[in-house]
This record gives C-alpha cells, sequence and structure tokens, in this order.
C-alpha cells in the first residue's frame, strides 16, 4: 500500500468489476478482498472466448496456484496452498480458437504439474489439438517417463523449471 493506490488481495475476478467503477468514479478503496466465485470465472472464460485471438494468448491459464511453497516464489502468499482448475473442456474450447488462429500458445500456470491428474487429463485433450505449448512446471515431472511423453505428445515445446538453490550450494 506505500507504492499503490489500491490493493487486491485474493483472485480479482470477484471484485474487478468494482475497482473499475470506483476508479472511474475517483474513489479507490486502499484494498479490495477478491473472493471469486464459479459465476466470475464464467464470466472471464465467457470473455476469453469472445476476445480476438491476440489478446487470448496472453491469458490462457489451465491452473492457478501451486502445491509447493518455495521462499523464491511469491504464489504461495498468493494461492495460500490452493491450486484453481479451469474445466478441461474450457480450456480445449480456448486452445482451439487460437489453434484456428495460427497463434503460439502459451499457457500462464504458475505450475500446471501441481496436480499430476489433472495435467493427464489436460495433455490428453491437446493431444489431439496437434497445437505446440508452452507452460511454467516444477522438476517433479521429470520423474513420470510417461507424464513427460504425454507432454510431448500433446504438443508440449517447452516446460519452464524454477530451482530454487540455497546459500549453501556450490
Amino acid at each position: 500500500l506505500e507504492y499503490c493506490d489500491s490493493v487486491v488481495v485474493g483472485d480479482a475476478e470477484g471484485v474487478w468489476r468494482q475497482v473499475v467503477r470506483d476508479y472511474e468514479a475517483q474513489d479507490l478503496k486502499r484494498i479490495y478482498h477478491g473472493p471469486a466465485t464459479e459465476q466470475d470465472h464464467r464470466a472471464v472464460h465467457d470473455w476469453l472466448l469472445a476476445a480476438p485471438p491476440r489478446v487470448l494468448r496472453n491469458c490462457l491459464e489451465t491452473t492457478r496456484g501451486c502445491k509447493f511453497d518455495c521462499s523464491f516464489c511469491c504464489i504461495p502468499a498468493l494461492s495460500r496452498g490452493a491450486v484453481r482448475k479451469k474445466p478441461v473442456a474450457e480450456v480445449a474450447a480456448l486452445v482451439q480458437r487460437l489453434r484456428d488462429a495460427g497463434q503460439p500458445i502459451s499457457l500462464v500456470d504458475n505450475n500446471i504439474y501441481s496436480d499430476p491428474s489433472y495435467a493427464r487429463e489436460l495433455f490428453t485433450a491437446l493431444r489431439p489439438l496437434k497445437v505446440k505449448w508452452a507452460a511454467s512446471c516444477s522438476i517433479d515431472i521429470a520423474a513420470n517417463e510417461p507424464m513427460l511423453r504425454l507432454a510431448r505428445e500433446s504438443g508440449c515445446a517447452m516446460l519452464l523449471i524454477g530451482v530454487e538453490i540455497g546459500s549453501a550450494s556450490l
């Protein structure tokens, strides 16, 4: 709050319209608490389905949050350990729009492998779409060769993996 006019705590989808209204009325609150409902997420999904592919390609998220509590990462403070998963059918519909527009696909997830069973379902759904995609991921996927193979078969071109190195490391 020392460096900004307002802060949204939690998911912004639930309060974003109010933030915009308050901004337009020049009546911003210092703090907004953003618990989001399924209706809020549905509204965002519907908006993304209608958005131009150039906009959509920068906002395609399948999951939000991470199962880990890494000290170097801000995600644990934002998600508080929860992982929200967008229904795979909704992701496939958005990916189809990008594929049809010939757009590259970058999934903006915090960790696409936070829930291995969800990742398996997602990769299986992406495989027939014949797209290339990239995402952030945790290194634990490397211990699961069948999952890595499925990721590759589904069009995975790159996984960005963050590694925490302690001060005792050489």
